[in-house]
C-alpha cells in the first residue's frame, strides 16, 4: 500500500527519505511550500538524473502526518 500516491520511496537508513514522483519536484515543492512545509527538489545533484527526485526529513508523528496529508492534496 502506497502511503503516498504517485511516488516511490525506497527503504532508508538515514533520516530522510528520497521519493521517485510522477510529477516535477518543483511543482510539488511549491505547492507544499505554500503551505509552510519544506521538501529538498533534487533536480540538478550528482547523481540524481531528471527532475522528479524530492528529499524530506524524517520529523515527529504530527509533522509527517501533516506531510503526508498535504501531499494527498497534490495528487
Amino acid at each position: 500500500r502506497r502511503v503516498i500516491p504517485q511516488a516511490t520511496v525506497p527503504a532508508s537508513h538515514a533520516n530522510y527519505l528520497c521519493a521517485k514522483l510522477a510529477r516535477p519536484a518543483a511543482r510539488l515543492a511549491a505547492f507544499l511550500e505554500d503551505r509552510k512545509i519544506l521538501l529538498r527538489d533534487c533536480t540538478g545533484w550528482p547523481g540524481v538524473e531528471g527532475d522528479t527526485t524530492v528529499r524530506v526529513a524524517v520529523r515527529t508523528r504530527a509533522e509527517n502526518e501533516r506531510l503526508i496529508e498535504a501531499w494527498r492534496e497534490f495528487a
